[in-house]
């Protein structure tokens, strides 16, 4: 049996980790708007490896579960308008398995890094607000609130930007994948050369 490294961490990275941060968010709103308080409940568990094991393995599931519905959200919302004729296409002009190999690179090298990049955003979206409600409600020093919301920003910009890079790059080895393998090459050399 073999298993697949690459695709466990493109998941754990493009569904898992978003996940993980919505889940905390998610955990700072309980705090601020119901009396439950998760972060408290956490702090008042006894730790032993076996309760410590459990704790990890059930932030692993809702993470991920967390994780696969802010990807649900990402393809409704941002990648429902777009046209998959290009994938079609890629796959009907296959005519080997080192092509099949070469599309299943592209896929474990750079898709997985546009899913976690819009997830993350996508995810720390509600964070934006939450982030300055919890730290004014702590009594933090206006300037530290701002430096850390205007940081807190940047990060999510640079994921924006990073999502839209690396699906830029996708979509040019698309093109070029759909304009070598009609030409019939058929090798790796073949198809990275110009």
């Amino acid at each position: 049996m073999e298993i697949d490294v690459k695709g466990s961490y493109g998941h754990l990275i493009s569904h898992t980790f978003p996940g993980l941060l919505l889940g905390l968010e998610l955990m700072l709103a309980f705090k601020l708007f119901t009396p439950f308080d998760a972060f408290h409940y956490l702090y008042s568990i006894d730790y032993k490896i076996t309760n410590f094991l459990v704790i990890l393995i059930v932030i692993f599931v809702i993470s991920t579960i967390l994780g696969i519905i802010l990807d649900g959200v990402h393809h409704y919302f941002f990648r429902r308008y777009e046209d998959y004729s290009k994938y079609y296409k890629i796959y009907e002009l296959i005519s080997n398995n080192t092509q099949l190999e070469i599309c299943r690179q592209i896929d474990a090298d750079f898709w997985y890094y546009y899913e976690s990049f819009t997830n993350i955003a996508i995810s720390m979206f509600p964070g934006i607000f939450l982030l300055p409600i919890f730290l004014f409600k702590e009594n933090i020093s206006l300037w530290f609130i701002i430096l850390l919301w205007i940081s807190y920003l940047l990060i999510l910009i640079v994921m924006i930007k990073e999502a839209i890079y690396t699906l830029s790059i996708i979509k040019n080895i698309e093109e070029s994948l759909i304009n070598n393998f009609s030409k019939g090459k058929k090798g790796v050399t073949e198809i990275m050369s110009p």
